[in-house]
C-alpha cells in the first residue's frame, strides 16, 4: 500500500432525485480498484436539498467517522474511470480534484481562478487546453486516467470528484465552523469552500490526468415546475 496511514476513504454524494446507473457503476468500480490496493471505502449520502447544505451535512458525517483519513466528494451526475480515486489519492495533496466539464451551454472546465475582484472568477479552460497540447495528453470521448499527467494549481475547483485530507477539514472546521455557503453573496458553494481553504493556507489542485464524464440532466416537466415549493430570486 502506498500510504500506510490511509485507513478509509469516505465517498460523499449529494444525491439527486434520480440515480444514474452509469455513476453508481463507475463509483463501485473505483471502490473495487481501491480494495485491490488495500484501501477501504465507505459512503456518505446527502438527501436532496440545497447543495451547500448537502455538502456540509456530508462533512459533518465524515467528521464522526474516526478512522476515515480522506473525504472524496463524488457528484451523482459524473462517471469516473476505475482508477480515479486511487490516482487522486496518490497525489497526496490537501485538496485535489478531477477534470470535468460543464454540460449546459458548452464544455467549460469546472475550475477557476480569482480575478482582481474579491469574488469574481473565471474558468481555467484556456490554461487546461494549452497544457493538454503542451504535454500531448491523449484525448478521449470516455472517462480516462492518464499516468504522470500534469497538475494545475487553481483557486476554485468543482466538487464533481474532489479528494480532501481529513487534517484540512479538521483545520477549516475549527476555524470557520460551516464550510459551505454564507461567505459571500450569489456564489457557488465550491467557491465558498475554496476561498476559506485558501485563506487557511491549503492549496487546491486540478489533476488533468483524472478525466470524468458529466451526465446530462433529465427533461424538466411542468410537474417539476409546479412542485417547486418556493422561489429564490437573485442576480
Amino acid at each position: 500500500m502506498l500510504f500506510g496511514d490511509v485507513m478509509a476513504i469516505m465517498i460523499g454524494t449529494c444525491r439527486e432525485r434520480f440515480a444514474y446507473w452509469e455513476n453508481i457503476d463507475s463509483v463501485a468500480q473505483a471502490q473495487r480498484y481501491l480494495a485491490m490496493h488495500d484501501i477501504s471505502t465507505g459512503s456518505l449520502v446527502g438527501t436532496p436539498t440545497y447543495i451547500h447544505e448537502g455538502r456540509q451535512r456530508i462533512v459533518d458525517m465524515f467528521m464522526a467517522v474516526d478512522d476515515a483519513t480522506h473525504l472524496c466528494f463524488v457528484d451523482s451526475d459524473n462517471v469516473l474511470p476505475a482508477e480515479a480515486l486511487w490516482a487522486l489519492l496518490q497525489r497526496d495533496l490537501p485538496i485535489v480534484g478531477a477534470l470535468y466539464f460543464g454540460r449546459i451551454n458548452y464544455p467549460e472546465v469546472i475550475a477557476k481562478d480569482f480575478t482582481n475582484d474579491e469574488w469574481s472568477s473565471r474558468s481555467v479552460s484556456q490554461k487546461v487546453r494549452e497544457m493538454i497540447l503542451e504535454h500531448n495528453l491523449p484525448v478521449a470521448n470516455i472517462p480516462q486516467c492518464i499516468a504522470d499527467a500534469p497538475l494545475l494549481k487553481v483557486d476554485v475547483i468543482g466538487f464533481g470528484c474532489t479528494m480532501i485530507k481529513r487534517a484540512v477539514l479538521e483545520d477549516m472546521t475549527d476555524k470557520y465552523g460551516k464550510l459551505f455557503g454564507g461567505h459571500g453573496a450569489n456564489i457557488g458553494e465550491d467557491v465558498s469552500f475554496c476561498k476559506l481553504a485558501k485563506s487557511s493556507g491549503h492549496d487546491v489542485y486540478l489533476d488533468l490526468g483524472v478525466q470524468l464524464g458529466h451526465l446530462k440532466t433529465y427533461g424538466v416537466t411542468v410537474g417539476d415546475f409546479m412542485n417547486i415549493p418556493e422561489w429564490v430570486t437573485g442576480d
